[in-house]
């Protein structure tokens, strides 16, 4: 972004959550020179100032619990940067993606949040959670010869030890990333579409392919850096076995929970059909059989 004479009279940001501050970013020298260029300091400025800045009027759809890692603004940031502007504020209160609706969307909130009273009928949507994480993943391998754009992900509960590998490079060195029972998986060979990629079916995706894409089914994999307390009745998180370190890195304890809560809650979100998930911990997976099942 920079400034012209004549701004932008209108602009539209989608995911306005994810809009980066200066924090566990790869282009720390792009972002200072960008807002030097806009007579911004570095240090207390995020891109939502530019944003700010640079236009006249801004339409923003904004979901704090859609806030994946340490870079996106906080919600104290977003309010801050348009304190000195003119705000109506509007909440959507249906959404178009998945036909569960909004019951299925605040359903699986409440079950996420730990605060879910009694088990609901979500109709029209299909929901299973497996004891077999092979079987779940082939059953949307069968989806996806039906519907097609059905796709399996994870958490990032894995190291990502074929990042750069080509397919051949993999196959002939006996590379893996995600082990389960006796298969084994790449993660997604590229960040860029890897939706739209026929090849994805046979891999497994993360949060940061998924976002902002909808699929006709998901396959929801939790690892073991999330798992359930049964006698407290709280979700719980092991981050020696997160492996995002963009995420990790600078986050607090409560920071990196709500981060990774919010990654499953978004990806349990992209089916339209339906969503299938196994959580590898077994009180995880024995929270949701009691409330999907």
């Amino acid at each position: 972004l920079s400034l012209h004479d004549a701004l932008p009279i209108l602009l539209l940001v989608d995911e306005t959550h994810r809009l980066p501050k200066r924090k566990n970013i790869s282009w720390m020298g792009e972002f200072d020179k960008c807002c030097r260029k806009l007579n911004m300091k570095p240090e207390t400025t995020n891109t939502l100032d530019w944003i700010v800045k640079s236009s006249k009027h801004r339409i923003l759809f904004y979901d704090k619990e859609q806030s994946i890692k340490a870079s996106d603004i906080s919600p104290e940031e977003f309010a801050n940067s348009l304190s000195k502007t003119k705000i109506k504020e509007y909440t959507l209160t249906s959404q178009m993606r998945c036909e569960g609706g909004k019951l299925y969307i605040d359903y699986l909130d409440k079950i996420l949040k730990c605060t879910v009273n009694s088990k609901e009928q979500i109709q029209n949507y299909d929901i299973k959670v497996f004891v077999d994480p092979n079987e779940m993943i082939n059953s949307i391998k069968e989806l996806n010869e039906k519907f097609g754009l059905c796709r399996n992900v994870a958490g990032y509960a894995w190291e990502w030890k074929t990042k750069g590998k080509s397919l051949e490079e993999i196959k002939s060195e006996g590379l893996y990333d995600i082990k389960l029972g006796n298969k084994t998986y790449p993660w997604n060979m590229t960040n860029k579409e890897w939706i739209l990629r026929k090849e994805s079916i046979n891999e497994i995706g993360c949060i940061h392919t998924t976002q902002g894409y909808d699929l006709n089914y998901v396959g929801v994999i939790l690892g073991k850096e999330i798992d359930y307390d049964p006698i407290n009745n709280q979700i719980l998180i092991y981050p020696d076995n997160f492996y995002d370190t963009n995420v990790k890195k600078g986050s607090s304890p409560e920071e990196l929970k709500r981060y990774i809560i919010n990654s499953y809650k978004v990806m349990m979100e992209r089916g339209i059909k339906g969503c299938y998930i196994y959580a590898c911990n077994k009180n995880m997976n024995e929270y949701l059989k009691k409330y999907f099942n």
